[in-house]
């Protein structure tokens, strides 16, 4: 959780907003579950694109 925690902080801080879209480009491995629960902590809308 705290890799969820800190990519959220840093996405806050980037100036993400509730609402935002997000893509993501990854493939079965951890960041993809770190970067996929960050995102929903924000609100944002994610866009999943399989390679």
């Amino acid at each position: 959780m705290r890799n969820v925690d800190g990519l959220a902080t840093a996405c806050y801080k980037a100036g993400t907003k509730k609402c935002n879209k997000i893509g993501f480009l990854l493939g079965n491995q951890p960041d993809y579950l770190i970067a996929y629960y960050a995102a929903i902590k924000l609100g944002m809308m994610i866009i999943l694109i399989n390679p």
